[in-house]
């Protein structure tokens, strides 16, 4: 592991934070990070409303397998061309 200094994390932080695209981390199945985009993004207000959850609670099931090939792929060092996923919205629209 890289010995970050803490203020090298806030300020990666606040660039995610202040970023106006959509950002989430998810670490073994659960998001463990959203920016205030990502919610607006996908309707919800709080942190607390997606923390803990899978990422694919806002994928729309017909692109799960597809979301999850490239997951794998990603992990596994390929690259992956972007493609259009049709995600789920709080409100379910």
């Amino acid at each position: 592991m890289v010995d970050t200094p803490s203020s090298d994390l806030g300020s990666f932080r606040k660039l995610l934070d202040e970023s106006t695209d959509a950002i989430a981390v998810h670490r073994d199945d659960k998001i463990i990070y959203a920016n205030p985009a990502a919610l607006k993004l996908f309707g919800y207000e709080r942190l607390d409303q997606v923390l803990g959850r899978s990422p694919f609670d806002f994928v729309s099931p017909h692109y799960r397998d597809i979301v999850a090939r490239r997951i794998f792929k990603e992990y596994a060092g390929s690259a992956t061309a972007e493609i259009e996923e049709r995600m789920l919205h709080a409100s379910g629209r």
